[in-house]
């Protein structure tokens, strides 16, 4: 299982997105100079669903990550379920862009400036679909190798 690298960029994945909880994801400056930042568990301006919704899509992405690095034996569903994780993670970056452009609004902010937290997803999807690429060659390869016998 670990000597897979396809488990090594699951697992990298799971580390870097879950990193982002201490991390600020936005920072708002007001026209009085006013610092706002946004972390995923703390959302100042916005209504407690919008919160719920957001950690709720962060803790999906990072589960289904995890669950992911233990699905090695079946191959496809593994496929399926790191698909679904890059789906959240889309999802809760685009959310908090559009959280940080209400927040902006409300504050009438002269800055917003969108920090490593935003970008760390990116990251995570990047080495997310290198595992499935990865996880797609051994599937070739077993079915190579069954056809032969």
């Amino acid at each position: 299982m670990i000597q897979r690298i396809q488990t090594l960029f699951l697992l990298l994945a799971v580390l870097i997105t879950s990193s982002i909880v201490l991390m600020p994801v936005i920072h708002l400056i007001s026209f009085d100079y006013k610092d706002v930042f946004v972390y995923i568990t703390h959302i100042p301006l916005v209504p407690k669903a919008t919160l719920i919704i957001s950690i709720l899509l962060f803790c999906v992405a990072v589960l289904l990550s995890l669950v992911a690095v233990f699905m090695f034996k079946k191959r496809r569903l593994q496929i399926k379920i790191s698909y679904f994780s890059i789906v959240f993670q889309l999802a809760w970056v685009i959310l908090n862009f559009i959280i940080g452009q209400n927040i902006g609004k409300l504050i009438k902010a002269e800055m917003i400036t969108y920090k490593i937290g935003m970008f760390l997803p990116i990251a995570s999807i990047i080495l997310i679909y290198l595992a499935i690429r990865n996880i797609k060659k051994d599937d070739d390869l077993v079915k190579s190798v069954d056809r032969i016998r």
